[in-house]
């Protein structure tokens, strides 16, 4: 017998020509053209493998294309879990507070597993400590290496193989985003890193078959422009085709402010990244005019000479916190931000008490986002640490070349320009060692707190603003570019 497939060729040229024929003159060359088209079909049945041989013979089978979700689960996962679901809500301080639910989870290869170890990683954000549902699920810190920090979560009682246990998490993370390239810049200082972006991303270590992220952006901090990508966790290069798929399973919802990604069996190993552009500075981003940017641009310049009219003022201040809360160990700083050589950062102008070392120059500057200042600054409001109630705070951090020891009592206050929300001017911050003082009544009392506040704001429109604008003396309140 001849080769079949060259039959097959001749037979399907000749049924071609035959379906012309018929229809140019039909009748005989209609029955050719169905006859023709008979002997192909049984050619094509011929040239097909019967099951049995292709049974024998896998090579003949079609070979299914491997299974990326399964190869990359069985080389990392330790957990199987059926649904991950993150609820990230970014709060207006640039805070973030995560809610994560686990469901039908259990040990992916293992019999049973008692705990497990994982980090979270941030530049520049500082995390309270995960809180698990059940209580019987802890989390503990187990060691700091760079931007990440590692701990181990341990199951009481363990997770087992076949009996599936569902749990949640939450997780509040201080300075998680930035909303500006500018402050953004700052906090990084000497890292080489990308600022026109700012992004959120999830890290794949186990074998989830639904993956879920909803995003909730604070109001007037929606992003006009975001991306979706894939990386791969060790080398951190992209993978493209993973990348597509999860870019068509975004989903925006611009006027509630969320970005929602779901995605059905995310590959272990990978890293799921969500990215947007940021505005350029503070002016951008609250819609400031450029005559407004460069006016507090001045003050802030004015207000960084350090005059003796500032530290005047300052003291006063002091003194009358001293007065106010009976306690003579009040000691007070007074920070402008300042730029040098492209790095920016809060510099202390006013220093009474020598809590710095005078010596420390450029080393004293308050990195953006860390110590009180730095988060104050940060979050555009006041910040306080209490060594008798730490649990609504990020904690306590020494300032930059401080002398001392740690205060029993600390807050933080921004100024702007102009008052009473303009663009961030600088921070007050304030302090003391003394256990009795009457500033110890802030950390409860929300109306004591306020009234603190008003205070240091009435201060710096009355007296600080009058002491490096001496032009401006004298004149009517509606005359004064601060207000």
């Amino acid at each position: 017998m001849k080769d079949p497939h060259k039959l097959a060729v001749i037979f399907g040229s000749a049924n071609m020509l035959a379906l012309v024929l018929a229809i140019v003159s039909p009748g005989y060359m209609t029955l050719a053209f169905l006859a023709i088209s008979v002997v192909e079909i049984c050619l094509l049945r011929l040239l097909r493998p019967p099951a049995n041989i292709a049974a024998k013979n896998p090579q003949l089978a079609p070979q299914p294309q491997p299974d990326r979700f399964q190869v990359q689960a069985e080389a990392k996962a330790r957990l199987r879990v059926r649904d991950h679901q993150i609820y990230l809500r970014i709060l207006s301080s640039g805070d973030s507070l995560y809610e994560e639910h686990f469901r039908d989870v259990e040990p992916y290869r293992e019999t049973q597993i008692s705990e497990i170890r994982g980090f979270l990683e941030s530049e520049y954000g500082y995390f309270k400590l995960p809180v698990y549902t059940p209580k019987s699920i802890v989390w503990e810190w187990e060691k700091q290496e760079g931007d990440r920090r590692y701990a181990v979560i341990t199951f009481n009682p363990p997770l087992q193989k076949g009996v599936l246990r569902t749990y949640s998490r939450e997780l509040l993370t201080f300075n998680s985003v930035y909303f500006n390239q500018q402050d953004r810049r700052d906090s990084l200082w000497n890292k080489n890193k990308d600022v026109t972006r700012e992004e959120v991303w999830f890290d794949i270590r186990n074998a989830y078959n639904d993956f879920f992220v909803q995003v909730a952006f604070p109001a007037d901090h929606f992003p006009q422009r975001w991306y979706v990508e894939a990386v791969d966790t060790d080398t951190l290069q992209e993978d493209q085709s993973e990348s597509a798929r999860a870019e068509k399973a975004l989903t925006v919802l611009s006027n509630a402010g969320i970005l929602q990604l779901r995605i059905h069996g995310p590959l272990c190993g990978l890293r799921y990244r969500l990215s947007w552009d940021l505005p350029k500075t503070e002016a951008d981003e609250v819609h400031f005019t450029a005559d407004q940017q460069a006016s507090r641009e001045d003050a802030a310049e004015r207000l960084s000479i350090a005059t003796d009219a500032v530290l005047q003022v300052s003291n006063e201040l002091r003194e009358m916190l001293r007065g106010r809360y009976a306690d003579k160990l009040v000691n007070l700083v007074l920070y402008a931000y300042r730029r040098e050589k492209e790095r920016g950062g809060l510099w202390p102008v006013a220093d009474a008490d020598s809590l710095l070392d005078a010596s420390a120059g450029s080393n004293a500057v308050v990195r953006l986002g860390r110590t009180l200042p730095g988060q104050c600054y940060r979050r555009r409001s006041e910040i306080l640490f209490s060594r008798f109630h730490q649990d609504d705070e990020t904690g306590y951090e020494a300032l930059p070349a401080f002398q001392g020891q740690h205060p029993v009592f600390a807050i933080a206050v921004p100024i702007s320009f102009p008052e009473p929300r303009g663009l961030r001017l600088g921070v007050v911050y304030v302090q003391s060692h003394a256990l009795n003082s009457g500033l110890n009544a802030l950390v409860d009392d929300v109306d004591a707190k306020t009234d603190f506040v008003k205070m240091v704001r009435r201060w710096h429109v009355q007296r600080l603003m009058p002491a490096i604008y001496p032009e401006f003396s004298g004149r009517e309140p509606d005359a004064l570019p601060w207000l």
